[in-house]
């Protein structure tokens, strides 16, 4: 199961068979790590989750710089108790390590941590952490990989796409070089494709190789149904993105991107039922996203009233959130409410002055709910030439509805490589 799931349980004395239930897996490995000094300590036990006996236990003491052949006889002991009859193949998989030296093992740990954690200090000093880990070993493929997905989560939120895509790529190019059977690496390469370099074609035959390489990544499969839905493939994209939750059911991200999905999908009841069903599930994460997707759905079903509500919940959640202002000007616009509207508009252009990076996708946002086409179109060629990641889901965006008839508008799609 994907580690994000896996680790809401540290910490946490639960009964194996609850865990069982709630992500659907048959067996539990549990257990601690310790470090003291150059020594590293390890208890584990395998449970069965349907009855809470126990199928295989451990316990270890060695040197830290023996900690990988540590895990391959952990490893390799767990498949023996589970009875697993491995191939030479799967064998060498099982046993396959990204690196073998232990202060690079440990900088890439950290900087994975904080990649995670999403914030302008955490990616800053996650990159960091990264880099380290690459001049200690560089032959990381993994630690490439991972500097892509931290690139790639700085254009999300806080860097112009060009001054920080080149970057993402060139690391999965250079994992993917280093280690061609890395999933993780096909699926970054498959995301610049598909949201930067608007190179459709391309980016599905990596992400369809990315899930062959690896099936269970559950990143890998929402990025891919974020693909297709983008290309108005929409139950195949619900597919990928459930299944991507069903590996990582009880993690914010997929859970409200299944929302999201819907979303674009124009289904926008599940979408309101699934973004709801987040916020209730993870009122510390994902808070400021879900809550945006809720207020497009609402006004896409005419609900302003909700819609603005929703979207006032997502800027107390996360004042730096500049997409839910965007959102706010736009569902004000189309309430007639031209005052706020401006005053939103007005509030991005302070933000751009203080050197944060403000999508002129946002911009254009409000000036369609304004009913303002040249200048909504003004600003959607600025996103285009920006290389913006949310001029790929402009086919399926309900809020560009009123522009669709311009002929500026199919111009705009064929640029992007997105059907009409």
């Amino acid at each position: 199961m994907a580690s994000d799931s896996v680790y809401r349980y540290k910490g946490r004395h639960t009964d194996p068979r609850q865990i069982g239930q709630e992500l659907s897996v048959s067996s539990v490995l549990e257990g601690s790590v310790n470090k003291l000094g150059d020594t590293i300590e390890i208890s584990a036990n395998l449970v069965s989750a349907s009855d809470d006996s126990e199928l295989w236990g451990g316990h270890y003491r060695e040197k830290i710089s023996n900690i990988f052949s540590l895990e391959d006889q952990i490893s390799e002991q767990i498949a023996h108790a589970l009875r697993f009859r491995l191939s030479g193949e799967q064998q060498g998989r099982l046993l396959a390590h990204s690196t073998q030296n232990t202060a690079a093992y440990d900088a890439y740990l950290r900087g994975l941590y904080l990649t995670r954690q999403i914030t302008p200090e955490s990616l800053k000093q996650g990159l960091v952490d990264l880099r380290q880990a690459i001049a200690l070993d560089p032959n990381y493929a993994l630690a490439y990989s991972t500097i892509a997905y931290n690139y790639a989560v700085v254009e999300d939120w806080y860097a112009p796409p060009r001054e920080v895509m080149p970057e993402a790529e060139a690391a999965a190019k250079k994992a993917f070089q280093l280690d061609p059977t890395l999933g993780d690496a096909e699926g970054w390469l498959a995301y610049t494709d598909h949201f930067y370099n608007y190179n459709q074609p391309q980016a599905l035959q990596e992400f369809q190789h990315a899930i062959e390489l690896d099936p269970n990544d559950a990143e890998i499969r929402s990025m891919y149904g974020w693909c297709l839905v983008d290309l108005k493939r929409y139950d195949e994209a619900i597919a990928q993105v459930a299944e991507g939750l069903k590996l990582d059911p009880i993690s914010a991200e997929p859970n409200q991107l299944l929302g999201q999905t819907y979303y674009y999908a124009h289904r926008f009841d599940d979408a309101i039922k699934q973004e709801q069903s987040t916020i209730r599930q993870f009122p510390g994460g994902f808070v400021p996203i879900a809550g945006d997707v809720l207020g497009w759905s609402y006004a896409a079903k005419g609900q302003l009233d909700q819609a603005i509500e929703a979207f006032e919940q997502a800027r107390k959640a996360e004042p730096n959130f500049t997409e839910a202002v965007a959102s706010l000007g736009w569902a004000a616009a189309l309430k007639g409410d031209r005052k706020t509207a401006h005053e939103m508009l007005a509030e991005l252009d302070a933000r751009a002055k203080k050197n944060q990076w403000v999508e002129p996708y946002f911009y254009a946002m409000i000036y369609a709910g304004l009913g303002d086409k040249d200048y909504a179109f003004a600003e959607l060629d600025k996103a285009y030439a920006a290389r913006s990641w949310y001029m790929s889901v402009l086919a399926v965006d309900a809020k560009f509805d009123s522009l669709r008839s311009d002929a500026r508008f199919a111009k705009l799609l064929d640029e992007v490589g997105l059907p009409h």
